[in-house]
């Protein structure tokens, strides 16, 4: 029963360099907020311009890798900006960067493995959270985990 605005940019940039070297960017920078005054069934206030509750205001990744023959491995940076908690923007997720490994080996033509290191720094994070009945509600994400895919019939 409400309208909402939505207005940002998205990046993308890939830069191949010599001797299979390699970054790429992808970004977004936006703004979604509300485009009503109102109230929660909870009794919350709802003002026209404000953020709407968990939407961060940035995401981005980026990548560092190498891509040599039959191996290729990458560094990736993950970031989720800070966003509010609830819709009266009083309470608020500081948002969280993340790195993961990966590395991907082209044993033939049809067999491929590639090993996954997310969360690399085992950093404590929310995938998502928020603030309902008067207290913080977190949803964990996920710990430092390693894992191994084999596939065949082509690359992972």
């Amino acid at each position: 029963d409400g309208k909402t605005r939505h207005r940002g940019v998205e990046l993308q940039a890939d830069l191949r360099l010599p001797a299979g070297f390699y970054a790429a960017f992808a970004g977004t920078y936006a703004k979604h907020t509300y485009a009503f005054n109102g109230e929660t069934p909870s009794g919350e206030q709802i003002q026209s311009g404000d953020d709407i509750d968990t939407a961060p205001h940035t995401l981005a990744s980026a990548r560092i890798g190498r891509d040599r023959g039959k191996l290729r491995t990458e560094l990736e940076w993950v970031n989720v900006g800070k966003y509010y908690l609830d819709v009266a923007d009083a309470h608020e997720y500081p948002g969280h960067n993340l790195l993961n490994l990966r590395s991907l080996w082209r044993m033939t033509p049809d067999w491929s493995v590639v090993v996954r290191l997310n969360n690399l720094t085992d950093k404590y994070y929310a995938e998502r959270g928020d603030y309902a009945f008067g207290s913080y509600r977190y949803f964990p994400g996920r710990d430092r985990e390693l894992y191994v895919e084999v596939a065949y019939g082509g690359i992972l």
